[in-house]
């Protein structure tokens, strides 16, 4: 499982939006990814902006910034 796939698997089993560090907190306790990052929040905070709605570049976004530091799963 990716980082993405993942944090789209908290997001929809929780359906309700998550802070990064709650998404987080729940992937490890779930056991869905181990980070080797010596940095894997910030990791994970990329990774969302990047497959979000906020992302110009993005044709296909997965989660919905609600610009408060909030991610849910589209």
């Amino acid at each position: 499982m990716t980082i993405t796939e993942a944090a789209k698997k908290v997001l929809e089993d929780r359906g309700v939006s998550l802070s990064v560090k709650q998404i987080y907190d729940e992937i490890l306790s779930q056991d869905l990814y181990q980070f080797s990052a010596k940095q894997p929040l910030s990791v994970l905070s990329a990774t969302l902006r990047k497959k979000s709605d906020v992302s110009k570049n993005n044709i296909n976004p997965i989660f919905h910034s609600h610009g408060d530091g909030l991610y849910s799963a589209i």
